[in-house]
């Protein structure tokens, strides 16, 4: 007896989280994928929309100049997916990715906030609120501060530390991958907290603390006792430090 392939829209699929999401879904048997990104013209997702099974959505912009895109990318495009939906009657489990700076008073802060409150009355939601997410094909010198410091360090560039003292919560990218397959597959998560998603564990590190740790790596190249460790949050560090060099 055949399994029905079940075929899973990922908005942003080009993107550092959606990479790496899209290497582990390519791997279950009977899932297909359909990418979304930048340049995918809208209408394509109406025209697959009734064998459509899951979205992921992880397109949006973090850093811009033009004060518009935020709100674009990060609200417009799930209201016109929400809005898609309902045209069809349909009511497709949406696996959105949000971030802790829906919190904060920016643009991008809350471009995410509105784009929470368009999945608030959708009742197939699970929206994720994410730390900093660090680890492979993360983009240097970009927004990710771990991905600037093991790209410049491991090519032996210069680092800048500034904020020493600021503690930063981070995520690593296989931890949230994990999560988001077993929602794909299960359709539940225990990581609720008022009305919102997030991913466990939640490293907590100081910036001059991660500058010297990543410091660290680089002259301890040759040694496996990275790996060894029983410190999950080093060998979490010291595998993204080491995808610098490919």
């Amino acid at each position: 007896m055949s399994i029905a392939v079940k075929n899973v829209l990922v908005t942003g699929s080009n993107g550092f989280i959606g990479k790496n999401l899209c290497e582990q879904l390519g791997k279950i048997e009977n899932v297909k994928i359909l990418n979304f990104n930048r340049d995918t013209p809208f209408n394509f997702i109406e025209k697959n929309i009734e064998r459509i099974d899951f979205i992921f959505h992880l397109a949006g912009v973090s850093r811009s100049n033009n004060t518009e895109d935020f709100y674009i990318s990060n609200c417009d495009l799930i209201k016109s997916i929400v809005d898609l939906l309902k045209k069809h009657k349909r009511s497709i489990p949406i696996l959105m990715t949000s971030s802790i700076h829906a919190l904060t008073d920016t643009d991008y802060g809350k471009s995410k906030k509105m784009a929470e409150e368009v999945l608030q009355n959708y009742d197939n939601a699970f929206v994720y609120r994410l730390s900093n997410v660090f680890g492979k094909w993360c983009k240097p010198n970009y927004c990710s501060v771990v991905a600037t410091f093991c790209y410049n360090i491991s090519h032996g560039l210069d680092i800048v530390v500034t904020n020493k003292n600021n503690k930063l919560q981070l995520i690593y990218i296989d931890d949230v991958v994990e999560e988001f397959i077993k929602v794909f597959k299960t359709g539940f998560s225990s990581n609720k907290k008022d009305g919102f998603y997030y991913v466990r564990p939640v490293y907590e590190v100081t910036v001059d603390e991660l500058s010297k740790k990543i410091e660290d790596f680089k002259k301890k190249i040759s040694s496996s006792d990275f790996l060894k460790t029983n410190d999950e949050f080093t060998k979490k560090l010291f595998l993204t430090y080491l995808s610098y060099f490919n």
